[in-house]
């Protein structure tokens, strides 16, 4: 999980956009008289009022978002027409590819949540899987992605495996069923292992965890708040989830999606913060 005190924006002279800069500054120590001090020191303007690229006005700074494009204007009215933005924009759009996997036991749902969110198909009869990929590509924010799924086997020959699984991806699942006590202690040792994986690592990939199979609410054995304290546990997202009527699926997918990114952009911010590049202005 990355640190949502830390932003990193884009902000351009709304009257000429060709003047932009790079700014960083800390969300909990900087207030709206603040911010726009700052502004007008990059800018070299009176800066009075901030608008997103769709021309709307933000009059709470809370709403600025990590990674986004800002025009200050000293008090006259929106204007993005210049051809630099538009083109870099356009850039910002190109496609990327993140990796992600399943883990958990098995029949806890792991491929037809896949299924569910691929193609919007669920299977009844339970099929083993040794190692299914799934591709599909979507637009989270204003991010093009092609997303990866592996869809790994959960039967306890392959929990060796696990470790590889994890290795070379941007996102996990950690699934287990709400109406199974075996798979949720099987999550934990799957987490502990993760934990040691990535302990000593410069990146560590976004996690979720899972508790799917809601639709069966009268056989659960692990409550709702079991769940999200051992998610708080390891820094991850927490969904409980229906692979077969849908519920949450698409939202937990987008929230892992959207973590990657976010983590992706406060890992380059650390880079350039580290690297000294000209052309920035923190506000710390």
């Amino acid at each position: 999980m990355i640190n949502t005190n830390n932003v990193t924006i884009q902000i351009y002279n709304n009257g000429n956009p060709r003047k932009s800069m790079k700014v960083h500054y800390l969300r909990k120590e900087t207030d709206r008289r603040k911010f726009m001090q700052m502004c007008s020191a990059v800018l070299e303007i009176r800066a009075s009022r901030i608008f997103d690229q769709s021309g709307k006005e933000i009059l709470d700074i809370d709403r600025i978002q990590m990674g986004g494009n800002y025009f200050i204007s000293s008090g006259e009215e929106f204007n993005n027409y210049n051809s630099n933005f538009q083109n870099s924009s356009a850039e910002s759009k190109q496609l990327v590819q993140y990796r992600i996997s399943l883990l958990g036991m098995g029949s806890v749902g792991k491929s037809n949540l896949t299924t569910r969110w691929v193609n919007n198909e669920f299977f009844e009869e339970y099929s083993l899987t040794l190692l299914d990929k799934y591709t599909k590509r979507v637009i989270v924010g204003e991010q093009q992605c092609q997303i990866e799924i592996s869809d790994t086997c959960g039967q306890e020959a392959y929990t060796s495996l696990r470790t590889q699984w994890m290795k070379d991806k941007e996102g996990l699942i950690f699934t287990y069923a709400i109406n199974s006590l075996e798979s949720f202690e099987d999550i934990k040792n799957t987490l502990l292992l993760f934990q040691q994986l990535f302990k000593m690592q410069d990146y560590v990939p976004s996690i979720v965890i899972v508790g799917n199979k809601t639709d069966l609410a009268s056989e659960r054995v692990i409550a709702y708040d079991e769940g999200k304290q051992l998610a708080a546990q390891f820094k991850a997202l927490f969904y409980e989830t229906s692979a077969k009527n849908g519920s949450n699926v698409n939202q937990m997918f987008t929230g892992l999606i959207n973590d990657i990114i976010q983590q992706k952009q406060f890992k380059k911010v650390e880079e350039d913060v580290q690297n000294q590049k000209p052309g920035w202005c923190s506000l710390i």
